[in-house]
């Protein structure tokens, strides 16, 4: 639980422009998931059996981060800073992008026919997802700016 909400930290306390920190924090998730897969799985099993080992615990630690990190986005959004999507669910898209690189790890491998994820792998990914995001968000993209 520490290191995953380690992960969701870039977004908590930034002084970063919305892009920068949206990068950071799409690249703490995934380098979570590519690090530390069995905790992922582990959390993923928890979240499907309904919470009841950690229930108490995500309500008291992660919950508080999460508002946070929602009142972050809101914030970019009500500056101008982003365009206005609902911030709950943008940050629930990310998580299950970038936890899918643990959690269906075993389905990935077999859809590209590697034994892993390679580093070449990892950048696509990374690049798809800030790219979306980016877009979604009405942020200007790497080398391409609005």
């Amino acid at each position: 639980m520490d290191a995953w909400l380690q992960s969701l930290d870039a977004l908590t306390h930034t002084d970063l422009p919305p892009d920068e920190a949206l990068d950071a924090y799409i690249d703490a998730k995934i380098d979570f998931s590519i690090k530390r897969p069995f905790g992922s799985r582990v959390y993923a099993l928890e979240m499907i059996g309904g919470a009841r080992n950690y229930g108490k615990e995500i309500k008291a630690r992660l919950v508080p981060m999460l508002h946070q990190n929602i009142r972050t986005l809101e914030d970019w959004m009500n500056a101008g800073l982003a365009d206005r999507v609902n911030a709950e669910h943008l940050i629930f898209a990310i998580w299950a992008a970038t936890q899918a690189y643990a959690d269906f790890a075993a389905q990935m491998h077999l859809v590209l026919g590697k034994k892993r994820l390679m580093k070449a792998d990892q950048t696509v990914a990374r690049d798809t997802l800030k790219t979306i995001v980016r877009r979604t968000l009405k942020l200007p993209e790497k080398g391409h700016p609005l």
